[in-house]
């Protein structure tokens, strides 16, 4: 499947989408389980969403595709809050025996 989200694309709309193609692939006779759905939808996903992806495969979730379009609407919401940016906190170390820790805000996601 050749259907990625472009950057801008409300991930609801993609996800309906996504949907559409598994019911067509149904409608033909065709059986792909849920897991490999949830696989081939975050496949799809621009790398704004690398974070939630990250955190689905280590927490070993298992959401069917209704709660997956609910958190993912969740995520980009949070995303849009923050206007696309996030903070994160860096460590420098310097000459003294203690390390200073600055804050790095609004550090563009990639």
């Amino acid at each position: 499947m050749n259907s990625f989200m472009k950057v801008g694309t409300p991930v609801r709309d993609h996800l309906l989408r996504i949907m559409a193609h598994f019911n067509e692939a149904e409608i033909h006779r065709s059986s792909i389980d849920q897991q490999t759905q949830v696989g081939m939808i975050l496949e799809t996903l621009p790398d704004s969403f690398i974070s939630f992806k990250t955190n689905y495969v280590l927490n070993k979730m298992d959401l069917n595709l209704t709660a997956l379009m609910t958190e993912l609407q969740t995520f980009e919401g949070m995303i849009k809050s923050k206007g696309g940016e996030a903070n994160i906190t860096v460590t420098s170390s310097s000459s003294s025996k203690k390390k200073r820790r600055r804050l790095v805000t609004r550090e563009r996601l990639c």
